[in-house]
């Protein structure tokens, strides 16, 4: 495989680079950088650190700091080694769910530079800034801005910037960084070994042995060869460089087309401030959904703090919403719970809104002589509660398709079931239903009652609940309700009675499981009231 044939197609040849600017940030010491952020290690910060897992039965040092490193452990030795050579060095296990945290709130902080950030673990994130380098001064400045950001928050960082994931990728790791001017993806890495492609250990030894060491050198051969020898991963990661092969990015957060900001020239405190900040990010979104019919049933808010904490605030709605005046009703409670944590932190610098979900604005069609527009009303009392007492308080029932008693309805959030019309449809489907009386009032669940009946299948003579003794006058029953079979715990058949004590009160009372053939001892429980 030395220098190919001349009719073969190199595997670098006819390369066009695709107009697409990517960010990769790398955090080479981001588990160590953890713990001194955590500040468990402020004190002695210039110590030795090493992070250590176990793997294989055996100890190994995953990641060390700058002190560690100057100090000749390396990751991949064993702790008993690390040890050996540096007997102060200071140990601390491994905490991937920690370091994955960090990595995820580092990607929050950071989309207020784009919204395209995604996370590339165990410690890089990606970030898609064409269109909008310019606003921070060019990608020069924004590099920068991104390095004092990292290293004001005891992060190193090693950042680059090209027209792909794959080659900031490997510029990041191997080249210390640096900005690729456009269409010169492949020229910024000619020079840079093998393992820079992201290619298996195994594949990257072999290419050593046959005298592939360099990118430069995989790409002068043929593209045939390679996916014989190697097999179709090393072509796919040469179209990827060159940006050949798409290579999608999944944002951290999903990438809404409604987004719009609010910068501040001076970090913001004031509660006031972000309210009126609230209300001009809610008219700027609903005139941007109103030429289209379109309205919002979910809002985020999110600020970005001057430190780099973020915070976000949701909101949820009944139906969409294409009225500033309501949006704002329904975050600023929200943003008021949060207003001591903000006036006493370092301020809001940008406040970022958009809509997570869109649906088309409904019409409504009044009636005559109707005063107001009663849906839309009743959809602002259902946000307004819904927001104050949690989605889970404010409840619709929904009807059930079975014949147990207690369970033919279920509890859901009115704020989703807002305009769908349950029992009607099932009115106008179905013939109306005759049966047996119910109560309206149930006890969830039923409670169990002492009875004394004339005969074991017969109705109570008299029962006593919660300490009083209640004497029947009239019975009505049984209605026997018997288990779903076909489930897994089916249950005991239920013979239901309507009775009627002396002094007029009416109740709804059943016997768990038949006498002899389902139990020896059947059990009675109180589970509604008529009236």
């Amino acid at each position: 495989m030395g220098s190919g044939q001349a009719s073969g197609r190199r595997a670098g040849a006819g390369i066009k680079a695709m107009s697409r600017r990517i960010l990769y940030i790398w955090f080479p010491r981001l588990q160590t950088d953890r713990l001194a952020i955590g500040k468990t290690e402020k004190a002695d910060h210039h110590r030795p650190v090493v992070i250590f897992d176990k793997k294989q039965g055996a100890m190994l040092v995953e990641a060390v700091n700058l002190a560690a490193h100057e100090a000749r452990l390396r990751p991949g030795m064993t702790l008993t080694e690390a040890r050996a050579l540096v007997p102060d060095v200071v140990v601390h296990p491994a905490d991937p769910a920690a370091d994955q945290n960090l990595l995820t709130s580092l990607a929050r902080a950071l989309e207020r530079y784009t919204p395209l950030v995604a996370l590339d673990p165990p410690d890089g994130l990606v970030l898609d800034i064409a269109g909008c380098a310019h606003l921070f001064g060019g990608e020069g400045a924004l590099v920068a801005t991104l390095r004092h950001r990292c290293a004001r928050h005891g992060l190193h960082a090693i950042i680059a910037v090209a027209d792909t994931p794959a080659v900031s990728w490997a510029l990041s790791h191997y080249a210390n960084g640096g900005i690729v001017p456009e269409g010169e993806n492949l020229s910024a890495v000619r020079e840079l070994p093998a393992a820079s492609m992201r290619l298996p250990a195994e594949t990257v030894a072999v290419m050593q042995r046959l005298g592939l060491k360099t990118v430069a050198q995989v790409l002068a051969q043929p593209r045939a060869p390679l996916a014989q020898r190697f097999g179709p991963l090393v072509g796919r990661r040469i179209d990827q460089m060159a940006g050949l092969e798409e290579e999608p990015i999944t944002p951290l957060t999903p990438a809404s087309p409604h987004v719009f900001d609010r910068a501040f020239a001076e970090p913001v405190s004031h509660i006031e401030a972000l309210e009126a900040g609230l209300g001009q990010l809610a008219a700027t979104l609903t005139r941007s959904l109103q030429p289209r019919g379109l309205g919002a049933r979910r809002i985020h808010l999110r600020l970005f703090h001057a430190d780099g904490a973020v915070r976000d605030i949701m909101a949820g709605a009944s139906e969409p919403l294409d009225d500033p005046g309501r949006i704002v009703r329904l975050m600023t409670p929200r943003l008021r719970e949060m207003s001591t944590r903000i006036e006493t932190d370092s301020g809001v610098d940008l406040m970022r809104i958009y809509a997570g979900e869109l649906e088309p604005v409904p019409t409504w069609q009044g009636r005559l002589g109707e005063v107001g527009d009663m849906p839309r009303e009743l959809a602002a009392l259902v946000d307004t509660l819904s927001e104050r007492l949690g989605a889970a308080a404010v409840y619709r029932l929904e009807p059930v398709d079975t014949h147990q008693p207690g369970q033919q309805t279920r509890k859901i959030p009115a704020r989703h079931a807002h305009g769908r019309r349950f029992w009607e449809a099932e009115r106008r489907g179905r013939p109306a239903r005759e049966g047996p009386l119910r109560p309206l009032r149930l006890l969830d669940p039923p409670e169990p009652i002492e009875t004394v009946a004339g005969v074991p299948d017969g109705p109570p003579l008299r029962f006593l609940w919660r300490r009083v003794f209640y004497h029947v006058s009239v019975a009505e029953g049984p209605e026997r309700i018997a288990p779903e079979w076909w489930r897994e715990e089916s249950g005991d058949t239920c013979d239901y009675f309507r009775v009627e004590d002396r002094e007029g009160r009416r109740f709804w009372l059943f016997r768990k499981g038949l006498f002899v053939r389902e139990t020896a001892a059947p059990r009675w429980f109180l589970h509604g009231f008529f009236g």
